[in-house]
């Protein structure tokens, strides 16, 4: 699926700001617990890229305390 038809489902957002890593933007991906496609309410996990110029500079993984509804970084 490209990234067009997973922003207007839901299932992703881009953001053209600046970001911790010293990037121009960054994307949000949203996943369930089973890693499928979801949108950003029914996320457990999330993955986040930062970008500088269109390069990927940084990618951090999330997941959402189920009973808080709080991201946390993964340590990986």
């Amino acid at each position: 699926m490209n990234k067009q038809k997973l922003q207007e489902l839901g299932f992703m957002e881009r953001l053209s700001i600046k970001t911790p890593s010293g990037g121009d933007a960054s994307e949000a991906y949203f996943f369930d617990e089973n890693w499928n496609y979801t949108t950003k309410e029914n996320a457990v996990h999330i993955i986040i890229q930062e970008y500088k110029d269109g390069i990927m500079i940084n990618e951090n993984f999330l997941e959402k305390n189920v009973s808080t509804q709080t991201p946390t970084k993964c340590k990986m």
